[in-house]
């Protein structure tokens, strides 16, 4: 997740094609319309990202867990809603070679 320019502000994990799982803390207090969610960039310092395969992504809201609050890293957990779906796309990765 970055803001409108290069700032990293925190990373997340795609948990569906629409939602996507961060720390709480990252989105507390902020205005989500002047952030995006970026994936597949290996560089986010160059503001044009050339890579090939890159996904931005609008944020359309967000949901802290309900026992959340500013004082402890207790339920440190929101879910992200992006605006238009991820696209998924079946490949084998191997991790490890037998």
């Amino acid at each position: 997740m970055q803001d409108q320019g290069t700032n990293l502000l925190c990373t997340g994990s795609i948990i569906s094609s629409k939602y996507i799982i961060t720390a709480a803390h990252c989105m507390r207090d902020v205005d989500y319309s002047k952030l995006e969610i970026v994936m597949g960039a290996s560089n986010l310092t160059n503001p044009k990202n050339p890579e090939r395969g890159v996904i931005k992504r609008r944020i359309s809201g967000y949901q802290l867990h309900d026992k959340n609050n500013k004082d402890g890293a207790d339920y440190d957990i929101a879910i992200v809603e992006v605006v238009e779906e991820i696209p998924f796309e079946v490949h084998t990765v191997y991790v490890a070679k037998h």
